[in-house]
């Protein structure tokens, strides 16, 4: 599986593509929203690597997952306590597109949850195609921390991965930490992208994320993200041979 990935108009982004977002819902009390590259991810490596559904030829779409339900399905949740403190850490993952992942910390403790959603697709056919891929969610997501606030994170990308694991695509989503303050949002958020294949290539798409708290005795707080309704809409149409991230150099 390979891949060569950029925009409509040929962009390069931090991968060697730009796709384009759209940020559709309300930003309340301190949320940002990320257009840059870069910095540590939560869930960012790749944990499953399924055999791939083949993409759409000759005009024909793929909707994942009214048509093939996802398979890159992952989750885990840790927390730590004292004898004083109590923390608790949620994750969950389905393969029809919903996850989420919340902690919480009262008098100190850490807890952390983790969470991907996404699908492998391959190039079947015997020809180089360029495969555009339209990503949607519904989210909601919360923080609130308790005087003094401890250090707390929220991150959520979505990623395409080559066949070998290497990183081709990172789009930021949506990120928060205790230094913005309280904050709770929705919304709707859409992210696209296009990436060339040839014969026999394939990449992984996946969006993932976490929450973490690392609060001192006497400090507390609880933050997390859910998303619903994940949709990945695929359509291909022929691609002019240029080199791909499989061809050697």
């Amino acid at each position: 599986m390979g891949g060569n990935m950029r925009n409509a108009a040929g962009e390069p982004n931090c991968a060697g593509v730009r796709g384009s977002l759209a940020w559709l819902g309300a930003a309340l009390l301190g949320l940002t929203a990320l257009t840059g590259c870069g910095g540590g991810s939560m869930g960012a490596e790749l944990s499953l690597r399924p055999k791939g559904i083949a993409v759409p030829i000759d005009g024909k779409s793929l909707h994942v997952p009214a048509d093939e339900r996802f398979n890159i399905i992952s989750y885990r949740a840790e927390k730590e306590a004292t004898l004083d403190s109590t923390a608790s850490s949620d994750a969950s993952a389905t393969q029809t597109g919903a996850a989420a992942v919340s902690v919480s910390v009262s008098a100190g403790g850490t807890a952390s949850a983790t969470m991907q959603v996404g699908h492998a697709f391959t190039n079947d056919s015997s020809r180089q195609v360029d495969v555009s891929v339209n990503v949607s969610f519904a989210y909601d997501a919360h923080y609130q921390p308790k005087d003094p606030a401890p250090t707390a994170t929220l991150d959520l990308k979505l990623y395409a991965r080559d066949g070998k694991g290497r990183l081709i695509f990172a789009a930021p989503l949506l990120e928060h930490s205790n230094e913005g303050g309280p904050m709770r949002t929705e919304g709707d958020r859409k992210q696209d992208f296009t990436v060339t294949l040839g014969p026999g290539e394939g990449f992984y798409a996946y969006v993932a994320g976490g929450v973490s708290i690392d609060a001192k005795p006497g400090r507390g707080a609880e933050i997390g993200v859910q998303i619903r309704d994940l949709q990945m809409d695929l359509t291909t149409r022929a691609a002019p041979a240029v080199k791909t991230a499989a061809d050697p150099s």
